[in-house]
């Protein structure tokens, strides 16, 4: 149904680079709820031309963006944007398998609540039959947002499970974002229209089978670009104190989110078996900020693939 607009009621970004091999089962899950003239899904992804090819041919309604060499997330997220034609604009991982009725539940809960951002749950897809690795890597990303959530005011939103009210992203018919960074983006939201929100029935199941390190090394480059994209107009005494900081960030994250993740009463043996694998992701991140703040982004910010 077009609004009275003109305009879809939602638009499903989802940004890849290099990950048709999860890809096929994300869109499988979220084209078999959108209908004609209610929501669009757009992928911009970089990936082997006949990877990419088959794929069009599965899900010839989805809007493709092929790119022939890998680009950050944030530049493919603001491509996609960009390309939106929805009053709703969500945003999906690859690696993100929507629930049956995640597409509504989007719907609703902007429709229900006058918050620009809206966020959803997150569990691990075939929870029982992931190793401590897999485990390690989705406690400290999204363990903040495994069920059970509380649905109201939060002050963080997972990234993999996102979607804005279109004045967020737009200025008119112009993207605010050519480059589209969550936090930073979040940050403006909250100061200038409204809270954030968490609805726990808007729900994904994560299936993430990236290798522990290289997701170690992407922390090291993520936590690099955000001190340097936070502090960029900072002087050298605001970026000198953060740095001085940064060694008890890890200890610091492991207790913030031990405390949110034991009150679920959920998979605590896990969580204490991969603390120190936690513990270690949480330290590479601090290492990053630390490089960050004294040294600047360097190359960090392009080489966010995920």
């Amino acid at each position: 149904m077009i609004s009275s607009t003109g305009r879809l009621p939602l638009s499903v970004v989802i940004a890849a680079n290099h990950a048709e091999g999860v890809l096929g089962e994300c869109l499988a899950a979220l084209t078999a709820q959108v209908q004609p003239g209610v929501a669009e899904v757009i992928v911009v992804a970089h990936s082997a031309r006949d990877a990419a090819a088959k794929l069009q041919a599965r899900f010839p309604s989805v809007c493709w963006v092929h790119l022939d060499a890998p680009a950050s997330l944030a530049h493919l997220r603001g491509r996609g944007i960009a390309l939106a034609q929805g009053e709703v604009i969500a945003i999906l991982d690859p690696y993100a398998i929507v629930a049956d009725n995640w597409l509504e539940a989007v719907r609703r809960a902007h429709h229900k609540h006058p918050h620009w951002v809206i966020g959803g749950a997150v569990d691990l897809d075939g929870a029982t039959e992931r190793n401590l690795l897999e485990w390690a890597l989705y406690l400290y990303e999204y363990g903040l947002f495994m069920p059970p959530v509380a649905c109201g005011a939060a002050e963080i939103l997972p990234g993999c499970n996102i979607s804005y009210k279109r004045a967020a992203l737009f200025e008119g018919d112009t993207p605010r974002y050519p480059e589209f960074w969550k936090t930073f983006v979040n940050w403006g939201v909250e100061a200038g229209h409204s809270a954030l929100w968490l609805d726990p029935s808007i729900l994904v199941y994560l299936n993430k089978p990236i290798p522990f390190g290289d997701f170690l090394a992407s922390r090291l480059a993520h936590g690099r670009c955000f001190a340097a994209m936070r502090t960029g107009s900072a002087g050298w005494g605001e970026r000198l104190a953060r740095g001085l900081s940064t060694p008890l960030l890890p200890w610091l994250f492991v207790w913030r989110w031990g405390r949110l993740i034991w009150r679920k009463r959920r998979h605590r043996a896990r969580w204490l078996l991969t603390l120190p694998l936690q513990w270690l992701l949480f330290a590479a991140w601090s290492l990053g900020e630390l490089a960050g703040y004294l040294r600047g982004a360097g190359p960090s910010c392009q080489r966010l693939y995920y």
